[in-house]
């Protein structure tokens, strides 16, 4: 038997699109937005070896900046393709 109903994909998918949506107002203002997020899917019983990597997939679906780059997830493929170009 799974340990978490967060095994079903499906489930999976309503909770990454909820907290990436509707649930984003919860933790997107706060100084810290993916700490708070990780708070908040760890008290709603997100199981600890998954709740790290769920967050940062959550953060990335929404459309977050990872914390400590600054840069938006969707920016990251153009400043590549910027970067191989000026190399060559």
């Amino acid at each position: 038997m799974a340990a978490s109903n967060l095994d079903d994909d499906a489930k999976t998918r309503r909770l990454k699109l909820w907290w990436a949506g509707e649930g984003r107002a919860r933790w997107a203002t706060s100084p810290h937005p993916w700490t708070a997020l990780n708070e908040q899917l760890r008290a709603h019983g997100v199981p600890k070896h998954m709740v790290d990597g769920l967050t940062t997939n959550i953060f990335k679906l929404a459309g977050q900046p990872m914390p400590g780059t600054g840069i938006r997830p969707e920016h990251k493929d153009a400043l590549r393709k910027v970067s191989k170009r000026r190399a060559s």
